[in-house]
């Protein structure tokens, strides 16, 4: 149980990530540009660019992270979300390296002709690397991460006793 549990947490906070870079969509539909905008940029300038020219436009609104960040963190929570489908013994076992780096090339690729200036990918195309990495580091990740985060439990506090006079 406690590993569902676990693993629930990991999957709330990939939901909670990839959910936050939609936020100005939110925003835009009910109210305009305004503080859920403003606010889930600001989370996301320490991790991304925020180039408006490699960013989705979605309703209106431009997303806060790049299409790759954006595919990233989208591809990371189905990948995390895929376990809850997985039944049987196969459902936490490793996924072989092959198939991580097929995840991670296609991202590793586009990403290298990019910053060295021989390709401008467009945003959709970089939406597609980043969902393909994100999908297979999450299946690479989890069978690694859970025991890990299994094992981070709060200790007690010790035990002192008064000491007489």
């Amino acid at each position: 149980m406690r590993r569902e549990l676990t693993y629930g947490l990991v999957w709330a906070a990939a939901a909670a990530t990839a959910g936050l870079a939609f936020l100005p969509v939110v925003d835009h539909l009910f109210c305009g540009p305004g503080f859920l905008s403003v606010a889930s940029r600001l989370v996301f300038s320490r991790v991304c660019h925020q180039d408006p020219a490699r960013s989705l436009v979605i309703a209106g609104a431009l997303l806060p992270v790049c299409a790759r960040c954006t595919g990233i963190y989208l591809g990371f929570f189905t990948g995390w979300s895929w376990r809850l489908f997985r039944r049987g013994p196969f459902r936490d076992r490793r996924l072989p390296l092959g198939l991580f780096l097929a995840g991670l090339a296609p991202l590793a690729i586009d990403g290298g002709l990019n910053w060295a200036g021989l390709l401008n990918t467009p945003p959709m195309a970089r939406l597609v690397t980043g969902l393909l990495f994100g999908c297979s580091a999450a299946r690479a990740l989890w069978p690694e991460l859970l025991p890990s985060l299994e094992r981070l439990r709060p200790r007690p506090a010790p035990y002192h006793r008064a000491v007489e006079q």
